[in-house]
């Protein structure tokens, strides 16, 4: 995550304006976003999955970075749209057969449309989304390792302690 350059805060996007860019988007860019938003995936991540990789109510994706290969269960709020799909493609075919400059192209156009501060609207800031909202549950640094295929408790450290910072200032400031 960026910080402000000027106030030094996290840029980060909210949870109303993720789901104003899924809204936004066009029909073909939809279930990706929703995948980022739901499982924090990398986009690349996203547009590697085949048919292949839903297994027995579940995602199984190898993750980038020599991450892990985690068992990501099928949300309620995709499930059907992610199957349909899946049926309608052989096993080894890309779901989403699209560049990632043009996930980001996508991404920012919805942007536009639903007027999101343009430094959020990009795929990997569903990511930093995804890890805040776990941190936020009181996921330890280590179970946000696991879901968001982190290699070191480094990267998932700052989620944790970003978290800790909104739940203090909550505790000690109303």
């Amino acid at each position: 995550m960026a910080k402000d350059r000027v106030t030094g805060d996290w840029i980060y996007v909210s949870d109303s304006d993720a789901e104003k860019l899924i809204k936004a988007a066009t029909d073909r860019w939809r279930l990706p976003f929703k995948l980022l938003f739901h499982y924090g995936l990398r986009c690349s991540e996203v547009l590697a999955i085949t048919p292949a990789h839903i297994k027995e109510g579940c995602l199984v994706l190898p993750r980038l970075k020599h991450g892990t290969t985690p068992h990501l269960h099928l949300v309620d709020a995709i499930r059907d749209e992610l199957l349909a799909l899946c049926a309608m493609k052989d096993a080894g075919t890309l779901l989403f057969p699209f560049s990632r400059k043009a996930a980001w192209r996508a991404m920012r156009d919805a942007g536009n449309r639903a007027q999101v501060d343009p430094r959020v609207c990009h795929p990997h800031a569903m990511r930093h989304r995804f890890g805040r909202v776990l941190a936020r549950k009181g996921a330890s640094a280590n179970q946000l390792m696991a879901l968001m295929g982190h290699r070191s408790l480094r990267a998932s450290l700052m989620y944790t302690s970003i978290a800790a910072d909104e739940a203090l200032s909550r505790q000690f400031l109303g």
